[in-house]
């Protein structure tokens, strides 16, 4: 049904999915393909897992769907170190978390808060993500 309403449906990629359910993943996958980047629960962290980029790489390989990575991404250099391994990067937990810490204030200020932030993960990207 979300096809004939023009909603696609986003399957997750994960670290730990073998290389058939990786195929299947990138075979049926309509909007992109949702890596998500490292095993646990979602949220801010300090570093991204080791071989992130391969990982990314090796999903790309397999699809001409856009890969998109997220999970863990809360900083400019996590943008930086990943922009140009596949087609996208979500950040999500890192927004909510500038929100949660700016909820108190004036809602102007924290749209300009939250804006900032954005602008700074949006200013960590030199247009190589999706040029592969």
């Amino acid at each position: 049904q979300a096809a004939e309403r023009g909603i696609d449906v986003i399957f997750l990629a994960a670290p730990t999915s073998g290389a058939q359910r990786l195929k299947k993943i990138a075979r049926l996958s309509r909007g992109y393909v949702y890596y998500v980047s490292l095993t646990g629960v979602t949220g801010a962290r300090k570093e991204l897992p080791p071989g992130l980029r391969e990982k990314i790489r090796s999903v790309c390989r397999l699809t001409s769907t856009p890969v998109c990575v997220g999970f863990g991404i809360s900083k400019p250099g996590h943008i930086r170190s990943l922009e140009d391994a596949g087609d996208g990067i979500i950040v999500g937990s890192a927004i909510i978390n500038i929100m949660k810490k700016n909820a108190g204030r004036r809602r102007r200020d924290l749209v300009r808060k939250t804006a900032e932030f954005v602008g700074k993960l949006a200013g960590a990207l030199t247009g190589a993500c999706g040029e592969r």
